[in-house]
């Protein structure tokens, strides 16, 4: 068996065209041996009756420790050697983008090496074959997150088989490019100059009112500014569209304004949007982008040593990325924060509100604390003091992204999330503000939206929701989240115990946007009768009808404590209970809890059968679920705040915010 052409295949297309291959070889199945990197592979795999191996048994804990240790030793040489000398308008954000987004190259190469040497122990004569696609740089749009032409495996398993002496065949397949970036004609540039119009007599009325800036419109923070119209009746709320906009979009800002200035008043907490796209702005020259790479170089030449991991160096596949698409990002980012600098100047707003703290949400801030501007981040993660070092490391760069020191002010929703924040020593002002972004279900929606379900499935049954948060190589975490195939195994052991279980209704919810879809989960998974899998709508309705809610690691567990819903982490891992939860020990748990901790799948059946029975004879007391949510008298203490913000009296009008948008 030792002796088989071991075929390592990241994405669908690529065994697709290896069985192409070996047809036309006169191949047989049974000649190679197929290693899946991610469900889609093992999907098309199952679909044929061929033979495929996924990533468990080769990217163990033990695995994931060494390469998320060997991830933070070169994220934090990057961070203490490398500064790109930016300091106009904005000079933080540069670093922290390139570390966030350069830190998830980093972790994908790892983990390509740490699953090569497992396939290696395993089958130590084996032959590796990869097929290899080609594709042409368009350069546009700019992506810093790792997409699906960004292809490193091949690269890496060639250098990993040379270095180990190992037999080696790569397969090319051309792509063809994408189709380039097309330059504005000179219409869409007469549209953009009008637009720039009806925006500038936009801005000068919005700069009349108290205006509170967003810089997502997404995140429940629409509902955050309804409450504020209804709180403070004077505020005007306003995003930011950063897209670049379509002759349709400038048609349709013209039409919204001319309807707008047709209507007496605004709607309570109605959202102004604003398109950055029409401002103008000083284009960066090549002499940023030459510096910026300048930098990066004698950066690794100094330092390039260190990018190696057992034994095989992977700085030329990461440099190529980076400067391909992660510097021009900058640049772009740069380029970004003039036109939030007109803004800024234009509306002086008393108040800024964002979900996220990375890319443009920390330029914001930053631009803010440069104008004395109050700017008040509400992580929407949800974050936890870690307990060990492996979850110190990676609950730290998650952080990263979810709030700097660049905003004056951060919420914390739950006692959980201020207890992050002390521990990462945010040196910002903290408010305890209870749930202002996270789900909020009350008990007429909740009645409702059971009564939906219950008429599709007939009868009333006890509804547990599973809510898994997972990463793909476009963000991939180790440790305090479940890999793609790790989820499909806990999937698996949860379906099965399901299945036996009469009066229970299950809902798999995958996030919107997740790298793993449910025609793949019904091709990989017996899926029970009693289970529905759902990927559409927000998580809030599908938390509307739990009963329980389980949860390897993620934010939904958060926003099921804060509206009284006991959880269950299911660790099948035995490495993460970051939530301290009592762990069920014996058949069933030993007291009644706000949240369990199962590390086996004998111990699902009892225990899930006891808590809901358990759950259903008595209510949990609200003293359960203190640790986990504080009082709805501190949404108050936001009321306040944002009080204070209004008072405060109007800096000077800047001279140049006249001329910023003619």
């Amino acid at each position: 068996m030792n002796q088989k052409k071991l075929v390592v295949c990241e994405f669908a297309d690529e065994i697709e065209s290896y069985l192409e291959y070996a047809q036309k070889t006169s191949r047989h199945s049974s000649d190679y041996v197929v290693v899946s990197l991610q469900p889609e592979v093992k999907a098309f795999c199952k679909t044929g009756a061929i033979p495929c191996f996924d990533t468990l048994p080769y990217f163990t804990g033990q695995a994931q420790e060494r390469a998320l240790i060997k991830s933070d030793e070169i994220t934090r040489l990057i961070s203490g050697h490398l500064d790109f000398g930016i300091r106009e308008p904005v000079c933080n954000i540069f670093g922290n983008v390139f570390l966030y987004h350069a830190r998830f190259y980093i972790n994908t190469i790892l983990w390509i090496l740490e699953v090569l040497r497992g396939i290696h122990q395993e089958f130590p004569d084996g032959e590796f074959q990869v097929i290899r696609r080609t594709y042409g740089q368009t350069g546009w749009p700019l992506e810093p997150y790792l997409v699906k032409r960004d292809r490193f495996m091949p690269l890496i398993l060639q250098k990993y088989c040379a270095e180990n002496g190992l037999q080696f065949q790569e397969i090319t397949i051309p792509t063809p490019a994408g189709a380039e970036y097309k330059k504005p004609s000179p219409a869409s540039r007469m549209m953009k100059a009008v637009t720039r119009v009806v925006v500038r007599k936009k801005l000068r009325k919005l700069s009349e009112s108290k205006v509170v800036l967003l810089t997502a419109n997404s995140y429940n923070l629409d509902r955050v500014c309804r409450e504020l119209g209804t709180k403070f009746p004077e505020i005007m709320c306003t995003t930011i569209n950063q897209r670049e906009l379509s002759p349709t979009n400038h048609l349709k800002i013209w039409w919204q304004e001319l309807a707008r200035s047709f209507q007496e008043e605004k709607d309570p907490g109605s959202l102004v949007p604003i398109p950055l796209d029409v401002f103008k702005r000083e284009k960066p020259t090549t002499a940023l982008s030459h510096s910026l790479e300048e930098r990066y170089d004698e950066f690794t030449a100094r330092f390039g040593v260190h990018f190696s991991y057992h034994h095989v160096s992977f700085l030329s596949e990461l440099t190529q990325k980076i400067k391909t698409d992660l510097l021009p990002f900058l640049v772009n980012l740069y380029n970004t924060a003039q036109a939030q600098q007109q803004v800024l100047q234009a509306l002086e707003p008393k108040l800024l509100l964002s979900p996220l703290s990375i890319n443009t949400h920390q330029s914001w801030a930053e631009l803010c604390q440069r104008q004395g501007i109050p700017a008040l981040v509400i992580p929407q993660k949800g974050l936890v003091a870690p307990k060990n070092k492996c979850a110190k490391i990676e609950q730290y760069y998650i952080g990263k992204g979810q709030i700097s020191d660049d905003f004056s002010h951060a919420a914390a929703q739950t006692p959980l999330v201020a207890q992050y924040l002390d521990w990462t020593d945010y040196k910002g002002h903290i408010i305890e503000t209870g749930n202002l972004i996270f789900s909020k279900i009350d008990d007429l929606k909740r009645k409702q939206k059971r009564q939906e379900l219950f008429e599709q499935s007939g009868g009333s049954k006890k509804i547990i929701v599973y809510a898994p948060s997972m990463k793909s190589r476009k963000s991939r975490r180790f440790y305090v989240l479940e890999s793609l195939d790790e989820l499909l195994s806990s999937l698996g052991d949860i379906f099965e115990v399901i299945a036996t279980m009469e009066n229970v209704h299950f809902i798999f919810r995958i996030h919107p946007g997740e790298p793993i879809s449910s025609v793949q989960i019904r091709k990989l998974l017996r899926v029970p009768q009693n289970v529905s899998i759902s990927d559409r709508g927000t998580y809030e309705d599908v938390l509307a009808l739990a009963d329980l809610v389980i949860s390897y690691s993620s934010t939904a567990i958060q926003e099921a404590l804060i509206n009284r819903i006991p959880v269950v982490l299911y660790d099948k891992w035995n490495r993460y209970n970051h939530l301290d939860a009592p762990p069920v020990t014996a058949e069933v748990p030993l007291k009644t809890a706000a949240a369990y901790y199962i590390d086996h799948k004998t111990k699902l059946e009892p225990a899930l059968g006891w808590i809901l029975d358990e759950h259903e004879k008595k209510p949990l007391s609200a003293d359960l679920f203190t640790p986990y949510m504080f009082p709805e008298s501190r949404t108050a203490n936001f009321f306040r705040f944002v009080e204070q913000c209004l008072a405060r009296n109007r800096a000077p009008k800047h001279k140049e915010s006249e001329s910023n948008f003619s």
